[in-house]
Parts: structure tokens; C-alpha cells; sequence
């Protein structure tokens, strides 16, 4: 019996089976990320050493058992090892298969902070994912939003979008935080994201946030973008109001023509002061259903 249980990542698939991954602490004080998930009236698990430490960023649940779907049943997951580079893996039921390089830091400083995984048509994956870069000081460079595609076993990624909006001050290399990635069922892609602010002052005091929710959605001709609810970021760093927004999320109907997206929306009246936060749903407009 493990001392401490961790948890990490909860989801339930398409079967309605409840999966769990969690870091095991062990009474010789080893530690082991374990996959459970409850099949029938029963809990099976799997202990998987994966050789080093993991940062789980986001997982997807295939359509097991679906045909043409079952080429890629089971568990999806994307996640960070020591290097900073990103990866993807999957359990296939049975046995977590050997992981794939999606992008690579390579030794550049260059970090995956936020990620969103999900599954296309025979439940291929795609990832959304935000690319930061920071000074040795920790300042805020560079930032964002690149798409990872497989095609014939071979992961790519590419530059979606690197300038953000009004929150971010119009800055390139601002925006891309906390993508949420879904797919509606005739393929087509819709994406919710944030921009970032990064303010600095003569006397090294610092203001970092996420605010504004915008969608991309995709046609055969290419990307369409959004602002669905813009929020303004302080020019100053003692300036206020100061808003800003996380946990974006969004939903839609199967056919992709309705779309919901919300978010914690958080005002901080006066410096040091208690924010005050609110949930706010907005309804975005796109032309499938035209």
C-alpha cells in the first residue's frame, strides 16, 4: 500500500469507465505515477516508470471499442519531462505504448507551460500548446500558441498564432495561454485561448496576467479568429482596476454550428488588495451553421 497518493488527472471515457493517474508514494519513499480505471464492479491499475519526472498538462479518451475508432482506443495523454520537451502517449487498454516526441526544446530555454489534447477522425490526436520563453531573470520574452499534428507516425508543429489582442497590448509573442482544443463531429477544429500582459517598472516590481477569451475555428480555407470577450490590460503596473481571466473553457453542439466558451474572470481593486472574481459564458458565432 503507497504512504501518499498525489493526484493527478481524472477523466471518464467513452464507455463511462472512470480513469484515474496519480503519483504513489511507497513506504520506502520511491515514487510511481499509476493508471487505475474501473472495469465492472472492479478497479484495475498499472504502475508506470516512465524514467523520470512528468508534468501531466492534459488528457483525451478515445472511442474504445467504436469501429475504425479502435485503432486508437484508450487513454491520450500530453505531458513535459525534465528536458522541457513535450510528449504524447497513449494506453491501449492494456499497455502504455512507448511515447512520441511532439516538440523539442532542444537545450533552448524554451518551456510548454499550458496544453490541450483531442481526438479527430479515428481518433487521431492533436494537440494545441503554448510555447514561453523567459529571461534568466524570469521575464516574460516570448509566447505563443503552436499546433502539433501526427501524420504517418510523425509528429510537426507550427506557429497558429504569436500576436495577441487588446490585452496584450497588441505585443507579438503574447498570447496563446491555456488553450482548450475541441473537435466537433464532422472534424473541423474549434480552439479558446488566452493573451498575456507583461508590464515591468524603474523599480523591478513586475505584473504578469491572462485575460481576454478568443476562438479560432477552422475551415477548408484556413483559420478564423475572435475576440469574445476583451478585457483590457493596466498600462502601468500600479494602475487599476486590474483585470484578468483563467481556467477558459468551451463547449459545443455535435455539428459544431453552437459554441460556448467562459472563464474565471478576476478584478483587483487596489494594490495588495483581495480580487474579486466572477464566472462570465459568452456565446461564440462562426459560419457552419450558414
Amino acid at each position: 500500500m503507497p504512504e501518499s497518493i498525489d493526484h493527478l488527472a481524472a477523466g471518464v471515457d467513452s464507455e463511462y469507465r472512470p480513469h484515474l493517474l496519480f503519483e504513489a508514494t511507497t513506504p520506502d519513499k520511491s515514487i510511481h505515477t499509476v493508471h487505475a480505471w474501473k472495469d465492472g464492479n472492479h478497479w484495475k491499475s498499472v504502475k508506470v516508470d516512465f524514467g523520470g519526472p512528468r508534468f501531466w498538462l492534459g488528457l483525451a479518451f478515445g472511442n474504445a471499442g467504436i469501429e475504425l475508432s479502435s485503432i486508437r482506443k484508450g487513454l491520450h495523454v500530453v505531458f513535459t519531462d525534465e528536458n522541457d520537451d513535450l510528449y504524447y502517449q497513449r494506453f491501449d487498454d492494456s499497455q502504455w505504448l512507448p511515447k512520441e516526441l511532439v516538440w523539442a526544446s532542444a537545450g533552448s530555454g524554451k518551456t510548454v507551460p499550458s496544453a490541450s489534447i483531442a481526438l479527430g477522425a479515428y481518433d487521431v490526436p492533436t494537440i494545441a500548446f503554448t510555447v514561453e520563453d523567459r529571461s534568466d531573470a524570469g521575464d516574460l520574452i516570448f509566447l505563443e500558441l503552436r499546433l502539433g499534428t501526427l501524420s504517418n507516425k510523425v509528429w510537426s508543429s507550427a506557429t497558429l498564432v504569436n500576436k495577441a489582442e487588446a490585452f496584450g497590448s497588441n505585443q507579438m509573442n503574447r498570447t496563446g495561454f491555456a488553450p482548450q482544443l475541441r473537435f466537433d463531429e464532422k472534424g473541423r477544429m474549434h480552439l479558446v485561448f488566452m493573451d498575456k500582459a507583461y508590464l515591468t517598472d524603474k523599480s523591478g516590481d513586475k505584473y504578469e496576467a491572462s485575460g481576454s477569451i478568443r476562438y479560432a475555428y477552422k475551415r477548408p480555407d484556413g483559420w478564423y479568429y475572435k475576440t469574445l470577450l476583451e478585457q483590457q490590460a493596466p498600462q502601468e503596473i500600479n494602475s487599476f482596476p486590474r483585470l484578468s481571466m483563467l481556467h477558459p473553457q468551451v463547449a459545443l453542439s455535435p455539428d459544431g454550428a453552437d459554441v460556448v466558451a467562459g472563464g474565471m474572470v478576476f478584478r483587483e481593486a487596489a494594490s495588495g488588495g483581495r480580487s474579486a472574481f466572477s464566472l462570465m459564458v459568452v456565446e461564440a458565432e462562426n459560419q457552419f451553421a450558414w
